[in-house]
C-alpha cells in the first residue's frame, strides 16, 4: 500500500530538483562577447567555395558565361518545389 503522503513528497523532490537545475542565472553577455560568438559561427573560406560558382539565371546567360570563361556549363533543372534553401 502506498503512503498517502507519497505524492506530496514526490512533488517536493521534483520542485527541489528543478530549482537546483536552474541554479544561478546565466551570465549576461556584453556586445563584444556576442560579436565574438557570432564571428565564430561564420562559415570559413572552405565552406564558402560554392559561392565562386558562376550562377546564371537562364540558359542563354549560362551559355554566354561558359563561352566567356571557357568552362563547361552544368545545367540544373527541377520539376516541383525547391523551397528548401538556395540551390
Amino acid at each position: 500500500m502506498i503512503n498517502q503522503g507519497f505524492p506530496g513528497v514526490a512533488c517536493g523532490c521534483v520542485l527541489s530538483l528543478l530549482v537546483f537545475a536552474v541554479g544561478a542565472a546565466p551570465p549576461i553577455l556584453d556586445s563584444a562577447a556576442i560579436d565574438q560568438r557570432a564571428a565564430a559561427w561564420q562559415p570559413t573560406e572552405l565552406e564558402r567555395q560554392w559561392e565562386q560558382i558562376g550562377w546564371a539565371g537562364g540558359l542563354k546567360a549560362g551559355l554566354d558565361l561558359a563561352k566567356q570563361s571557357n568552362r563547361p556549363l552544368f545545367l540544373f533543372t527541377h520539376d516541383g518545389r525547391l523551397n528548401v534553401g538556395r540551390c
